[in-house]
């Protein structure tokens, strides 16, 4: 579970469903990590039985459980791996080159790669006729981190608490 087949196995699944030049590709095959499930699996498990317990005598069902008991207490968790998954999804650019075809569908980072080594111009044409000064690829990249950090404010007062979690046990 921790390992994954490769590369070339995943290009050839999501070949085979169909999902070449759609986002689909990217947002599948990025889902889930499977070291972050562990955790989150771990954390779950470590919840303690007498606070279930309790929670089940009160008259809580599976779903009130999990709503109730289990989710606020693995808040700082989510949004750690939140913050981790945004940031890994949000810089994604190699699954961008090798599941999509269609200049048009590629993401911010690709262009933006693009545009800081001006190999190519913006609409995908060799050899760009037009060079920019220094100050465009550096704007880019601050227009490129800005949702990043308006967003990481809002999670940082989980982040510290989710990091550390499990790191000390009683």
């Amino acid at each position: 579970m921790l390992f994954s087949g490769g590369m070339i196995p995943l290009y050839l699944i999501v070949n085979s469903l169909g999902l070449l030049d759609s986002y689909w590709a990217i947002w599948l095959t990025g889902a889930i990590s499977p070291f972050y499930l562990i955790v989150m699996r771990g954390l779950f498990g470590n919840i303690p039985r007498e606070l279930e317990d309790a929670a089940r005598i009160d008259g809580c069902g599976e779903w009130r459980l999990l709503l109730a008991v289990a989710l606020p207490l693995a808040k700082p968790a989510i949004a750690t791996f939140t913050i981790f998954y945004m940031v890994a999804h949000w810089n994604s650019y190699f699954e961008a080159i090798l599941y999509l075809h269609d200049q048009s569908l590629m993401p911010l980072q690709v262009m933006l790669r693009r545009l800081i080594i001006q190999d190519e111009d913006l609409l995908g044409t060799e050899t760009a006729d037009i060079l920019f000064s220094p100050a465009v690829p550096m704007a880019a990249i601050v227009i490129t981190i800005t949702p990043l950090i308006i967003v990481f404010p809002f999670f940082q007062k989980y982040f510290n608490k989710g990091f550390l979690l499990g790191s000390v046990k009683e």
